[in-house]
This record gives C-alpha cells, sequence and structure tokens, in this order.
C-alpha cells in the first residue's frame, strides 16, 4: 500500500491519504484510473482533474480540481 500526498494549489498545503490502493481521476466526461506511483508520473497532466482516492481502510477520499498528486511512497 501507498502512502500518497496531494498539494492544494490554491493554499500550497498538503493532505497525505494513508494505505492508497488506487486513484480514479475525473474531468469532464473523461475518467482515468490510476495506481499510486502511475498517478505521481502522471502529475503534470493532471491538473484541473478532481480525485477518488480509495484506500484499504477507509471510505474513499474525494478531492476536488483545486488538488494535484505530488508524491507516493510504498510498495
Amino acid at each position: 500500500m501507498w502512502d500518497v500526498t496531494f498539494i492544494n494549489t490554491q493554499t500550497g498545503l498538503p493532505k497525505t491519504i494513508y494505505g492508497v490502493i488506487s486513484i480514479v481521476a475525473e474531468t469532464g466526461d473523461k475518467t482515468e484510473q490510476f495506481s499510486p506511483l502511475t498517478l505521481v508520473h502522471e502529475k503534470a497532466r493532471l491538473r484541473g482533474y478532481s480525485f477518488t482516492v480509495f484506500t484499504a481502510n477507509d471510505d474513499p477520499f474525494s478531492l476536488g480540481t483545486n488538488w494535484i498528486p505530488e508524491s507516493a511512497d510504498g510498495d
């Protein structure tokens, strides 16, 4: 499992979500699913997307379009 950190583009504040399994990114009518590691490699093109983050232990987290993926740590 992975710990994924997102950055709020308006405030610059980070939010780390622990135990991430997968992430769904959406914009308009386009939806893509990513592994945590792939998401970070694609971060440059994902500005303006909203994210649903699936974890092993909790309900999914929803992050709006003002968040971008910053880093992923895990195995």
